[in-house]
């Protein structure tokens, strides 16, 4: 079963936005241009009416704290946090040299996520150059221990989505597809030795109908267990239940997907991300007939129940 999705929530357009998250202490919407470097902001209640803040030289995820001005994001070298009412921004944390100064590629943060103890995860990917495969690290930031990230996985290719249900956690490498552990809480790791391919991506390809550079991006999960998985150059957002099946699928008028949440005051609400078809090349943005990469898309649903992302529980330093 496929919806077709066209509705607009803003009449922003940028080049790569990504890493979108809604934050019900002001009922608002956030993502980031990763090229760009910039955090953008909107509220529900007047989505036309776009934030914007110049970050550093990228930004690949932002994450909520207990000040709703105040983000955890990763940026090229590391993590820190930014105050969105004093534009400033502080390091946290650089990456460890080893993993990630000495690779073959320049490197610079991806995706991530907060933990229900107030933990951040995150993964580093090939900074916008010819990409190769098993460079990049996928880290854990303790909230209280910034500087020794513990390495998770290391010698992967794109860590991307990242989600937790009971005792199960979920983490995608893009290239090969989502991974399923079993989750520890006692340890507040993943049982690496439990894991196992739960949606491969040559599944995804199969059933969805296209090859080429399609792979699950960013991704989030609702109350019943539920992924909602973005599809970089697939056009699509797909709904994957707790036993690895396709169950729904949504298109949008753009190829390259990359990041669902959801919210909303009742968070049923899905909030889509999407990229432009010429990233490497800035006078041809917008320039493909019917691709409308850089916006992002709204879609109220039914039956369904978002979870809220956990905040980050850290010292704020800004």
């Amino acid at each position: 079963m496929a919806t077709n999705v066209t509705q607009q929530f803003t009449n922003f357009q940028g080049r790569l936005s990504e890493g979108v998250s809604y934050n019900p202490d002001n009922n608002s919407l956030s993502w980031v241009d990763i090229i760009e470097g910039k955090i953008h902001r909107a509220f529900l209640d007047n989505p036309d009416k776009v934030e914007e803040y110049k970050v550093s030289a990228s930004v690949g995820v932002i994450a909520f704290t207990e000040d709703p001005d105040i983000y955890v994001c990763g940026v090229e070298d590391g993590i820190g946090q930014y105050n969105l009412k004093t534009k400033q921004f502080k390091y946290m944390a650089k990456y460890p040299e080893k993993e990630h100064f000495k690779k073959a590629v320049p490197l610079r943060s991806n995706e991530g996520a907060i933990d229900s103890e107030g933990n951040f995860w995150i993964g580093t990917f090939c900074d916008f150059v010819a990409e190769k495969p098993n460079q990049a690290t996928f880290y854990k930031f303790l909230k209280d221990d910034w500087e020794h990230p513990k390495i998770i996985k290391d010698n992967v290719t794109c860590p991307n989505g990242l989600n937790w249900h009971d005792d199960i956690m979920y983490w995608t490498d893009t290239e090969k597809g989502i991974y399923k552990y079993k989750f520890d809480k006692s340890t507040g790791l993943p049982d690496l030795s439990t894991e196992t391919l739960f949606l491969p991506v040559s599944k995804i390809r199969s059933l969805i109908g296209i090859m080429g550079e399609l792979g699950p991006d960013g991704s989030c999960i609702d109350a019943s267990g539920n992924l909602y998985v973005a599809l970089w150059g697939g056009a699509s957002v797909i709904k994957v239940n707790p036993e690895g099946d396709i169950v729904h699928r949504w298109t949008f008028p753009a190829q390259r997907v990359s990041c669902v949440t959801l919210g909303g005051p009742d968070l049923n609400e899905m909030f889509v991300t999407t990229a432009d078809l010429n990233l490497d090349n800035p006078d041809k943005l917008r320039s493909v007939p019917l691709d409308e990469g850089g916006k992002l898309f709204h879609i109220k649903l039914t039956g369904v129940k978002g979870v809220p992302k956990n905040k980050f529980k850290g010292k704020l330093i800004v």
